[in-house]
């Protein structure tokens, strides 16, 4: 497998309609795998097999992330088996062993816990299945058992996230303040990521305290509980200023339990500043609403689009760089009509 080097790409686009019916798992034809088959001698994709295994249509994010993939790689005639969990770890090593039993020319991962899956990972390369990783860095350990990672720019939004809540705290006249952070989940290293670039910006302002960082699990229904618990927590110890909500909906559920605990929601109003770092609908209309700071451009649709140009390049040419990550854009009311269609997919 040839990889090489490590690039940083900005790509605008925005999402092909996705499929709204819910793919059921399909065969793959066998491939005969790893580098031998990887390459197409007519430059195409048709007749290869690929393996998708990724979190699951439960979570709207990954079914608009997913969907984007598997329709791409089907029209241009590849045989894609989707295999789907929950973030589960124990569930996503026995796919990737039956995705070995069936010998594709590629697996796609999402891995729920990137450290837990490196067994998984060593058991394909063994059989020379090339792997291309997706959405969170491997774990260090992971690194050689993959043909290449193509990543969002997790470190970078993660310090879109702090500029952009630093900005708000300004611009809301809080000198000193306390900030909670409520996360997606915190097996994947895509979390730690994105938290590494967010306190690093932090952490040039200590007026302003991290004082609660919370694993929602990518669910608002769990980033309302924890919200809930953390205004009652500290209404007595100076109240919450911000708050990053590392998806759209986490940021959203916090901006809705606020109001109806009686918080002022937004800088303009001199109240608790929320951000976040991947862009939905809701986060965009509440950028408009004066509700939300700003958000990022972690878009499905975007990044869907992002790893089918590399998925489509080795399945074609057999090679791509070890390391490919996406550039990303922050997002405030100053540019948010420059986003809008890309961020409102989901």
């Amino acid at each position: 497998m040839s990889v090489t080097g490590v690039r940083q790409v900005s790509r605008r686009t925005h999402l092909l309609t996705p499929a709204i019916a819910l793919v059921l798992a399909m065969s793959a034809c066998g491939g005969g795998g790893g580098e031998a088959g990887a390459t197409n001698s007519a430059g195409s994709v048709e007749g290869k097999s690929v393996a998708l295994i990724s979190c699951g249509d439960f979570n709207r994010w990954c079914q608009v992330f997913n969907h984007g993939i598997m329709d791409d790689l089907r029209s241009n005639g590849a045989d894609v088996t989707y295999l789907e969990s929950q973030f589960d770890a124990a569930v996503q090593s026995q796919q990737v062993d039956q995705a070995i039993s069936q010998n594709p020319d590629l697996i796609i991962l999402y891995a729920a816990d990137a450290r837990a899956l490196v067994p998984a990972m060593r058991r394909a390369q063994q059989r020379d299945i090339p792997i291309i990783n997706v959405v969170s860095a491997p774990a260090p350990e992971g690194k050689p058992y993959i043909t290449s990672s193509v990543e969002p720019g997790a470190v970078e939004l993660g310090k879109n996230a702090g500029l952009n809540l630093i900005e708000g705290l300004k611009e809301a006249g809080v000198t000193e303040g306390n900030v909670v952070a409520v996360t997606g989940t915190a097996g994947t290293i895509e979390v730690p990521l994105r938290m590494q670039g967010f306190m690093s910006v932090m952490d040039q302002n200590p007026q302003y305290k991290v004082v609660e960082t919370q694993d929602a699990n990518w669910d608002p229904q769990k980033a309302a509980q924890i919200s809930q618990q953390l205004f009652a927590k500290y209404r007595d110890k100076g109240g919450i200023q911000g708050a990053f909500g590392m998806s759209d909906d986490l940021a959203n559920a916090i901006i809705q339990t606020a109001k109806q605990a009686g918080v002022t929601v937004g800088a303009a109003n001199k109240g608790l500043v929320v951000v976040s770092s991947n862009c939905y609908k809701v986060g965009i209309d509440n950028i408009e609403a004066g509700d939300q700071y700003g958000t990022s451009t972690e878009s499905p649709g975007r990044y869907s689009e992002f790893v089918q140009k590399w998925v489509n390049e080795y399945l074609t040419k057999g090679s791509i760089e070890k390391e490919i990550i996406q550039e990303e854009v922050r997002i405030t009311r100053a540019n948010v009509g420059e986003w809008k269609d890309t961020c409102s997919v989901i």
